[in-house]
């Protein structure tokens, strides 16, 4: 009696509380009432300890401490439940704006207490407390394929594929998952009003293995085929290829200067004027430097195949026993 005389002079003082208080003032200033019949009556010592924390809790929630409150509420039940500390943790919840955990505490206060010696005015307090935290909340079912898909609620596993019901959400934006058995996954996103019920279907798919493949490659063009590699050094019959043209070209371009200077003799020294004959002239003193030029080319090419050429292979050997030999002073031709 003595405690529900100090916790009805505490609620008149009480102006300063929660705007929520009015309404459940019964329950949150109650006196530490009965346990669930379950409980044995002989445990004095949770009972008073439980008692203490919860008046502690009381005291946080005139401060309006609710997470401190809701530490004592939690361990209040635990030592010694009670109807008035199960409600007080569910009002902390629901100032803490944690909705879904506080309906299912006021929906476990309803179960446990609400057929048994509760009155009236609690359980009508009760009642209007769930149904202002229902105004908060939206529905959001899933229909998930395969059975056994654990599924997640913004990364918490809230159980496994059948679900039993929708899953009761706070409004905003979710995001739902079901990962089968194999570690597929399948996820959605939803945002929800209050008073939403959302219906969701997630069927993780099995990886198959095989990845999209997209666009054929462009086709690579094959490697150019390698030169064999030799230790015998290049043929003779590029080296005397080379000398042959440069040796032609020397004659060619002798032969072309002689009668180039003839007919510019024969021009110059007769008084000749015959265009035909200085035309000629002109071209074969033309012919003359472009055999000189390729005799110079020919021979240097000839030159330089002549450290290179494998003069011992015997393939190309000319036919009238010549030879030629690489030497570190140059080339040495042998009879």
């Amino acid at each position: 009696m003595r405690t529900t005389r100090t916790a009805r002079r505490t609620l008149e003082n009480a102006g300063t509380l929660h705007r929520r208080t009015a309404a459940i003032a019964l329950l949150l200033f109650a006196p530490f009432t009965a346990p669930r019949p379950a409980h044995a009556q002989s445990e004095e010592p949770a009972r008073e300890e439980a008692q203490a924390h919860f008046e502690r809790g009381i005291g946080l929630m005139r401060n309006e401490n609710w997470s401190a409150a809701l530490v004592e509420f939690d361990r209040s039940l635990e030592l010694y439940p009670t109807r008035a500390a199960l409600f007080n943790r569910g009002n902390c919840l629901y100032a803490l704006h944690r909705y879904v955990d506080a309906l299912a505490a006021l929906l476990e206060w309803q179960a446990e207490y609400a057929d048994t010696a509760a009155p009236e005015e609690e359980r009508a307090a009760v009642a209007a407390l769930l149904e202002e935290i229902r105004g908060y909340l939206a529905e959001v079912q899933l229909d998930v394929e395969p059975d056994g898909a654990v599924v997640r609620l913004d990364g918490v596993v809230v159980g496994t594929a059948p679900l039993a019901g929708p899953i009761v959400v706070t409004v905003g934006p979710h995001v739902v998952e079901a990962e089968s058995a194999d570690g597929a996954v399948d996820r959605a996103e939803v945002t929800v009003a209050s008073g939403d019920h959302a219906v969701l279907r997630l069927s993780p798919v099995p990886a198959t293995g095989v990845d999209d493949p997209g666009p054929p490659p462009l086709p690579v063009p094959p490697p150019p085929p390698a030169m064999p590699e030799t230790d015998d050094g290049v043929d003779q019959a590029w080296f005397w290829t080379i000398a042959s043209t440069a040796v032609a070209a020397a004659a060619g371009a002798g032969i072309c200067g002689g009668l180039a200077w003839s007919t510019h003799d024969t021009f110059a020294a007769g008084g000749q004027t015959d265009p035909t004959l200085r035309d000629r002239g002109s071209d074969l003193e033309l012919a003359a430097n472009a055999l000189f030029g390729i005799t110079a080319a020919a021979a240097v090419t000839a030159l330089v195949l002549g450290f290179f050429t494998d003069f011992d292979g015997g393939e190309s050997e000319p036919a009238d026993g010549t030879s030629v030999a690489a030497t570190p002073g140059g080339m040495v031709l042998r009879w």
